[in-house]
C-alpha cells in the first residue's frame, strides 16, 4: 500500500514538473514575439518567427526586372532577396544577412553598414548568366538589435537609387605616371611597367597557414597585390587583390573606401586551410599618386606591414 502511494505521489510530482517546464518552455517561446517587435519598427518591414527563436526578415528585389541571357526570367521569389536574421536578445543580439545588389549599390551599401559599424564578410555572385548583374553582399554585426536594424535600414534604404552619371574619359595624351614615386608611396618596388601596367606585390610573410597539414608560402598566393595602368585619357586605373586575417578585414575595406577605391569581392581562395586568411578584389580610377596612397593606407592596416612589408 505504502509503495502505491509513494508511486502516486513521484507521478504526481513527475507531472507537475513537467508541467512547470512546459510552461516556462512556452513562455520563453512568446517572449521573443514582442521582444523583435523593435526590429521591425525599425526596418519597416515584418518579420518571421522561426521555431528556433530565430527572427528573419526577408525584402524581395521586385523593383528589378532580371533575366538570364537565354532571356527567361528571373522571378525576384528564386532568390533576389536581401534578408536580416537575428537571434540572442534584443539588447545582445547577433545578425546575419544577405543583400542582393545591382553593381552601383555595393560600395554606397558597404559604406552604410560600416558606419553602423556592421561587418561585410562576403561579396560575389550567385548567378553567371544574369542581366543586370547582381550582386549578393554578406553581413553580420553584434550589438542592441534596434541598432543593428538601423544600420541596415540606412543600407537597405539605398537600393533602386539611380545610377551615378559617370564621366566619359578623354583621351588626353598625357604621359606614363612616375612609377618611382608608386613605389615610394607603396614602400615597396615592382617590375619595370610593361604595357602601360605597373603590378607592386606584398608578400604576407607574417602568416602561418597550412592546408590540408601542408605549409603554404606567400608564393603559393597568400599575397596582396596592386597593378596600375595608365591609361591615354590621364587617368590611372588601379586593381588589386588583398590577402587579409578576420581582424584585419574591416579596418582595410574602410581604408580604402576613404580612398575612393571600390571592393569588387570578398571570399576565400582555399579549402580546408588554417587560419581565417580571406581575399579582397578591389579597383578603382583616378590620379596615379592618390591610387597608391589609397592602396598604401589599407595595406598598412595589415600585420605585415608591422614586421617587414611597406616602410
Amino acid at each position: 500500500m505504502r509503495t502505491d502511494v509513494r508511486r502516486c505521489l513521484l507521478t504526481l510530482g513527475a507531472v507537475a514538473v513537467a508541467g512547470a517546464l512546459l510552461a516556462l518552455r512556452a513562455g520563453a517561446d512568446d517572449k521573443p514575439a514582442r521582444d523583435w517587435k523593435s526590429i521591425e519598427e525599425a526596418l519597416g518591414k515584418s518579420g518571421e518567427l522561426a521555431k528556433d527563436g530565430s527572427f528573419k526578415v526577408t525584402v524581395l528585389r521586385t523593383d528589378v526586372s532580371v533575366e538570364t541571357t537565354s532571356g527567361m526570367p528571373v522571378p525576384a521569389a528564386l532568390g533576389l532577396n536581401s534578408y536580416a536574421a537575428f537571434v540572442g536578445t534584443p539588447g545582445k543580439a547577433t545578425v546575419v544577412g544577405d543583400t542582393c545588389l545591382l553593381v552601383h549599390e555595393v560600395n554606397p551599401v558597404i559604406d552604410a553598414l560600416r558606419a553602423g559599424e556592421i561587418e561585410v564578410v562576403a561579396i560575389h555572385n550567385h548567378m553567371l548568366a544574369d542581366e543586370p548583374r547582381m550582386i549578393f553582399l554578406h553581413f553580420q554585426g553584434h550589438g542592441e538589435a534596434r541598432k543593428l536594424a538601423e544600420g541596415i535600414r540606412r543600407a537597405w534604404d539605398l537600393l533602386g537609387k539611380s545610377k551615378p552619371v559617370e564621366e566619359t574619359p578623354r583621351l588626353t595624351g598625357a604621359k606614363e605616371p612616375d612609377w618611382k614615386e608608386i613605389s615610394d608611396i607603396l614602400g615597396r618596388a615592382g617590375p619595370p611597367a610593361k604595357d602601360g601596367v605597373y603590378k607592386v606585390t606584398l608578400p604576407r610573410t607574417d602568416l602561418d597557414v597550412t592546408l590540408d597539414g601542408e605549409a603554404l608560402k606567400a608564393g603559393v598566393g597568400l599575397a596582396c597585390w596592386a597593378a596600375f595602368y595608365a591609361c591615354p585619357c590621364g587617368r590611372t586605373m588601379v586593381m588589386g587583390d588583398t590577402c587579409v586575417r578576420r581582424g584585419e578585414l574591416q579596418s582595410a575595406i574602410d581604408a580604402f573606401r576613404k580612398n575612393g577605391i571600390r571592393i569588387t569581392g570578398l571570399h576565400n581562395h582555399l579549402l580546408g586551410q588554417t587560419g581565417d586568411v580571406m581575399f579582397m578584389h578591389i579597383e578603382g580610377e583616378g590620379d596615379a599618386a592618390a591610387m597608391a596612397k589609397g592602396v598604401r593606407a589599407a595595406w598598412d592596416t595589415l600585420a605585415v606591414s608591422k614586421t617587414g612589408g611597406p616602410k
